[in-house]
């Protein structure tokens, strides 16, 4: 009987110990990685299945691969609304048919000449967007070295903790006839994105579901509860990110609002005029919109829990820990197009002396929007030719070194202003009456220039130049190679 009783121990612990190895490490979420929307012929699938490689992403998921079902229902539903807006009534589906925690999508967008991608990852079982992120790109052949950067992104911003932080819901909304829809929406899921990624709300994308709960409750007190239910998370649902564009002439206006929906009030607002998709990135208009809505730190303290409240005073309130900021990412397109880089030749005149004015000169751009120009005017010729006396024979060399700031037209070109020195080296023969006299000098002048590069190519620009005596004008027109 004792050799029984010491038996059964040792059973159980060799039933318990492999269960307690097993959860000896964090048990990994499934992820499924789905095929990119938009974009030309396989480059959607083509991204989806470099990503999948990637080993910062193994590492922190467990992959899943698709399977018929999902394939299916990928075909039957929209599950990436146009223009890459989330419909996460599809995708949590599709997660839960392929057993994952979490889904992986992304939308590829076309813009003048470069591409833009999308990619977010929502959590199946909140029907929330706890990650994304976006690059521009030329061709499919960037997109590998462009997907260890992405993934690191995205696994980083996964990891952050959202269950003490309010629940903002993003419902749909409507673009006029007279504004690119497919700009616009392209916008406002790049501004979800911004705001996912600053951590001071949970994000729950658009849906069928949050759309039914808004227009029935219309942000009313009495559409709390229902709201929350209705859309499928525990979480509660205090605020309402409440986007609108409109035309403004040869303009667009993007503005942004987040509501109480217990009370229906504006909390915050923001707005930014926008050209189109390129000119919303260039000048990173939806990150400013995101950092102005959250500069009240609006519905940002962290929610005591249970154990807190039982700890403290009623008085005080448990802070929430500072997250490390995560660094600007770099657009490397939009960091070309700050960064004039010439060289080139043109043609001018100061409309008097010298009357023809040739130049050779270039530009470097080490930091954005800021230039160093150095050049050589080559002059010959002079209108000054009186009856008294006249000059001829004349000639300058004008070798000179400018400093201006830089405005880029999106991809094509840009207006620069700035300012340099110089030192002109002049030879003419001055006549008078019957004497003549040779005569040359080296004089010391200040520019002031301005002017636009058109198309990378077409360059014009005016110079005013003084000694501080006197001065004159430069007026050009040249040809140029910009290095992007």
């Amino acid at each position: 009987m004792k050799t029984r009783y010491l038996f059964l121990p040792a059973v159980l612990m060799l039933l318990i110990l492999p269960s307690l190895e097993a959860q000896g490490g964090p048990v990994k979420k499934r992820l499924a990685i789905l095929p990119f929307s938009g974009g030309e012929a396989q480059d959607g699938e083509t991204i989806s299945v470099l990503l999948s490689n990637q080993r910062t992403m193994l590492n922190a998921f467990t992959v899943q691969p698709r399977n018929s079902a999902i394939d299916r229902i990928m075909g039957e539903q929209q599950y990436q609304r146009q223009s890459g807006l989330i419909n996460s009534d599809a995708i949590s589906e599709i997660g839960k048919l392929n057993t994952a925690d979490l889904v992986l999508s992304g939308y590829i967008a076309k813009l003048s000449n470069t591409n833009l991608i999308l990619i977010s990852i929502i959590d199946v079982t909140e029907v929330q967007q706890i990650a994304g992120v976006y690059q521009t790109y030329k061709s499919i052949e960037e997109i590998r070295g462009l997907l260890p950067g992405l993934s690191q992104r995205l696994v980083e911003s996964s990891r952050k903790n959202y269950q003490n932080l309010p629940g903002l819901a993003i419902p749909s909304f409507s673009v006029p006839r007279n504004v690119n829809a497919n700009d616009a929406m392209v916008l406002a899921q790049i501004l979800a994105t911004e705001i996912v990624n600053l951590g001071k709300y949970a994000v729950f994308p658009r849906n069928n579901s949050v759309d039914d709960v808004l227009k029935e409750h219309q942000f009313q007190r009495s559409g709390q509860t229902s709201g929350a239910v209705a859309m499928g998370t525990s979480r509660t649902i205090e605020y309402i990110l409440a986007s609108s564009v409109m035309s403004l002439g040869r303009t667009n206006l993007f503005g942004a609002q987040i509501l109480n929906i217990e009370h229906g009030d504006v909390i915050v607002g923001a707005d930014r005029e926008y050209q189109d998709i390129a000119d919303g990135l260039n000048k990173n208009l939806m990150r400013q919109i995101a950092e102005e809505l959250l500069a009240g730190n609006v519905g940002a303290v962290s929610k005591p829990t249970s154990e807190s409240k039982t700890t403290q005073k009623p008085t005080q309130q448990a802070k929430e820990p500072k997250e490390p900021k995560e660094p600007k990412p770099v657009d490397r397109e939009v960091d070309k197009n700050d960064r004039l880089w010439t060289i080139g030749v043109s043609a001018g005149t100061s409309l008097a002396t010298p009357l023809i004015i040739g130049t050779v000169h270039g530009t470097i751009a080490p930091i954005n929007n800021l230039f160093l120009e150095i050049g050589i005017d080559a002059g010959l010729f002079t209108s000054f030719d009186p009856d008294e006396y006249y000059l001829d024979n004349y000639y300058s060399l004008y070798p000179f070194v400018h400093v201006a700031g830089f405005v880029p037209f999106g991809d094509k070109g840009g207006w620069y202003v700035g300012a340099g020195a110089g030192l002109m080296i002049v030879s003419y023969d001055f006549k008078y009456d019957d004497a003549n006299a040779n005569y040359s000098d080296t004089i010391f002048a200040v520019d002031i220039t301005t002017g636009f590069n058109l198309f990378n190519f077409l360059d014009i620009s005016y110079t005013l130049r003084t000694n501080f005596e006197g001065a004159s004008n430069k007026i050009s027109v040249g040809i140029v190679y910009r290095f992007k």
